[in-house]
């Protein structure tokens, strides 16, 4: 998946066939392109659940959200996630956080697996690619581990990955990034 433009939040998003693959739409407008993957995207290692916890009193969001709305780990959405993925201690570049979700299916997946990559550094980014592998759905009311690691920045770019365990280890999904540097 390749977003276009911002999703907008209160907007019913359509999907329709496209040249290559498919199309999110919002009305006229394009919010992101879906292509088929080659598969093979690997998985940041897997941490158990009192780690995921110790992570989450890092998150650098309390400190000041840069996206305060955002479904996944804003603290201002009303129905959001509320995932608080901080640093690894003795890890730079990983990040880790719980998840009990009250939902399934592979739209709510998508996005939990969006921002643990995006805070696994100080520099805002926005997501501008992201390719996932569903392997298992999460169990509604059962504990969950998201991981996110990277490597060195390409410029403003940021190639992230993050997965998604059960608490006994079990992998879910994974995802590959591409986080683009802002500037306000």
């Amino acid at each position: 998946m390749t977003l276009r433009v911002p999703p907008p939040l209160d907007t019913a998003i359509s999907v329709v066939a496209a040249e290559t693959g498919f199309a999110a739409m919002a009305g006229e407008t394009c919010v992101a392109t879906v292509v088929e993957g080659d598969g093979g995207l690997g998985a940041p290692g897997f941490v158990p659940w009192e780690t995921a916890l110790e992570c989450e009193k890092a998150f650098a969001g309390d400190d000041g959200h840069p996206f305060p709305t955002c479904f996944a780990c804003g603290p201002a959405h009303p129905t959001g996630l509320r995932l608080r993925p901080g640093q690894q201690p003795g890890r730079p570049g990983t990040t880790a956080c719980t998840w009990i979700p009250a939902e399934s299916g592979d739209g709510i997946v998508w996005a939990a697996l969006d921002c643990p990559g995006g805070w696994v550094d100080t520099v805002e980014r926005v997501l501008g690619r992201m390719s996932c592998e569903v392997y298992g759905r999460p169990e509604p009311g059962a504990r969950h581990i998201l991981v996110a690691d990277s490597g060195a920045p390409d410029g403003r770019k940021l190639a992230a990955r993050t997965a998604l365990y059960t608490a006994d280890g079990e992998l879910l999904a994974a995802a590959a990034q591409t986080w683009i540097a802002v500037q306000r």
